[in-house]
């Protein structure tokens, strides 16, 4: 019984022993594993939060982008209305410079008629002076004619 005994305490340690390397094998599979998965975990973690930096930063420059475009709008939507008002202007004066253009031809023509007729009054004042001169000299010589036939007569 002895070694009945004795080989069933071997057994027992060679099991205890068995049990102790299964065990220790165990916990250092478990532990190398663990420590992989908790790596993956940081590195995961790792690439999220960049994820989450680069998605914020990305956020930022579309609202920078959007509020660039807002600006951008408004200031088309000033350009459009100050672009409108200064065809509308241009189209005004042009109009102005039509009707202006037609009133200078009528006065230039007017001034022409005008000159022309100041012309041919000037001829017919030279042409009365001299009838005048003319009819002055006659009354003269008539009058110095009655006085030499009074002063014969008389």
């Amino acid at each position: 019984m002895n070694t009945l005994r004795h080989n069933l305490n071997l057994s027992f340690l060679g099991v205890l022993v068995l049990i102790i390397v299964v065990v220790s094998v165990g916990v250092v599979y478990a532990h190398y594993s663990l420590s992989d998965l908790a790596n993956r975990n940081a590195i995961a973690k790792a690439e999220l939060e960049k994820l989450k930096s680069d998605i914020a930063a990305k956020s930022a420059d579309l609202e920078d982008s959007t509020e660039q475009l807002s600006v951008r709008k408004v200031r088309e939507e000033d350009l459009s209305t100050q672009f409108s008002e200064v065809t509308t202007d241009n189209k005004n004066l042009k109009d102005d410079k039509t009707r202006i253009q037609n009133s200078l031809e009528d006065a230039n023509r007017r001034n022409t008629a005008i000159e022309a007729e100041n012309t041919e009054l000037q001829k017919k004042n030279s042409n009365l002076e001299k009838d005048i001169t003319t009819l002055r000299a006659s009354v003269a010589a008539l009058e110095a004619r009655i006085a030499q036939l009074t002063n014969s007569t008389g």
